[in-house]
C-alpha cells in the first residue's frame, strides 16, 4: 500500500505525462503547445491538480477484480488513461467566458438559436446562474471512436448536477476550434450550440516569433441545464 503523498506524486506525474503526450500526438486539439508545456516546473502541475475550482476526470481502461487496487485513485495511478475533461467552475458571473474572447483581435455576433440562450435564462428570473466550463476534452487516438469523449462530457454534466442540487439552472460552456467537425458534433450530440463564434492568434500556426501571427476560428458553445429535470433523472 503507498501513502496518500506517494499517490498524489504519482498522480501529478501521470497528468504531466498524459497531457505531453497528447500535445506531441494531436496538437490541433489544444491551444497551448507541447514546447511551451514540456517546460513547466514540477509546481505548475502540480497546482493544476490542487486548483480546487478545476476538476480534472479521467477515463480510464478496466483492470482486473482482484482488489489489489485499493481505492479510486489507485485506479487512475495505476490503470492506463483513455482521455481527460477538465470542469472548472463555478465561474465568477454571467461572462466568464468573455476574457477569453475579448483577448482576442476579431469577434464576431452571437450566432441565432432556437434553443435557450443565457438572455432566455436569465429572463426566468434566476439572479445568478452557476457557470461551468470544460476544458481539455481529450481522448488518446487509439481510443476514438468508443463513445468515451461522450462518457466524460455526461460525467462531468453529472458532476454539475451533484453540486448545483439547490440551483434551478446551470450553465456550461465550452470553447472548440469552429472547423472541427467531429468535435463539434459530439458536443451538439451532448447538448451544446454554438453561440458565439470569434478568431484568435494562433501560436500553433506561427513558426517564428517574428511573424505576424496567423488565425483560427473558434466557436463558444453552451448548454443550459434544467437542474431539477437532471437531479431527478438521475436520482
Amino acid at each position: 500500500m503507498h501513502s496518500s503523498e506517494e499517490i498524489w506524486k504519482g498522480l501529478v506525474l501521470r497528468q504531466k505525462e498524459y497531457r505531453l503526450g497528447a500535445l506531441q500526438a494531436s496538437p490541433q486539439c489544444f491551444a497551448s503547445s507541447y514546447d511551451r508545456e514540456v517546460a513547466f516546473e514540477h509546481d505548475v502541475w502540480d497546482t493544476r491538480l490542487r486548483n480546487p475550482l478545476a476538476e480534472t476526470l479521467v477515463a480510464v481502461r478496466p483492470g482486473d477484480k482482484s482488489g489489489r487496487l485499493a481505492d479510486q485513485a489507485e485506479v487512475i495511478l495505476y490503470q492506463p488513461w483513455l482521455g481527460t475533461i477538465v470542469l472548472t467552475g463555478p465561474m465568477e458571473g454571467h461572462n466568464s467566458v468573455d476574457p477569453l474572447v475579448k483577448g482576442n483581435s476579431v469577434v464576431a455576433s452571437a450566432v441565432d438559436s432556437p434553443n435557450e440562450t443565457m438572455q432566455d435564462a436569465t429572463a426566468k428570473g434566476e439572479d445568478s446562474v452557476p457557470h461551468y466550463q470544460l476544458n481539455a476534452i481529450y481522448v488518446s487516438p487509439s481510443d476514438r471512436g468508443l463513445g468515451i469523449g461522450k462518457l466524460l462530457i455526461d460525467a462531468a454534466i453529472e458532476r454539475v448536477v451533484s453540486k448545483e442540487q439547490d440551483a434551478q439552472i446551470a450553465r456550461i460552456t465550452l470553447i472548440v476550434d469552429y472547423y472541427n467537425h467531429a468535435a463539434r458534433r459530439l458536443y451538439e450530440r451532448c447538448g451544446f450550440q454554438v453561440i458565439r463564434r470569434y478568431f484568435f492568434d494562433d501560436p500553433r500556426l506561427t513558426k517564428h516569433d517574428e511573424d505576424p501571427p496567423e488565425q483560427t476560428e473558434a466557436a463558444v458553445m453552451e448548454r443550459i441545464m434544467e437542474l431539477q429535470a437532471a437531479i431527478d433523472k438521475v436520482y
